[in-house]
């Protein structure tokens, strides 16, 4: 795999992370009760977008790609399944964060994900530096 695939599919793992937490500590915030906001959202909307957007940017990438880096085999192994399945915590995360939102009634819920972003960073950055 190039290694600007890897860098489009970490991105968009990202991506999708950040949107399924603020989507589901939103849905958590305003429709308690309700499962389309925080549920159907953060676990089918976002990875499919997020799918969908990898299938239109990746043809552009990989005719980017510099043919002197060669192969990297990292940790990514199939980018559709990676997207998906990292894009899932997100939800969890998020589903917290809107409770802990709820409880003490802040208007914003950055203190609530700064945590759970900042270990997910620093999760990344070990995945990526293990061999």
């Amino acid at each position: 795999m190039p290694l600007t695939q890897v860098l489009l599919t970490w991105f968009l793992v990202f991506v999708g992370l950040i949107l399924s937490i603020l989507s589901t500590a939103y849905g958590e915030k305003r429709y308690p009760q309700s499962i389309g906001v925080s549920v159907i959202i953060p676990l089918i909307l976002v990875p499919a977008s997020m799918l969908l957007l990898y299938s239109l940017i990746l043809p552009h990438v990989t005719a980017m790609d510099w043919w002197w880096v060669g192969t990297f085999r990292g940790w990514v192994v199939n980018p559709f399944i990676v997207i998906v399945v990292i894009t899932w915590p997100g939800w969890l995360m998020g589903h917290f964060a809107g409770k802990y939102w709820v409880e003490d009634n802040d208007r914003s819920c950055l203190q609530c994900m700064l945590g759970p972003i900042f270990l997910l960073l620093l999760a990344s950055v070990a995945l990526i530096l293990v061999p």
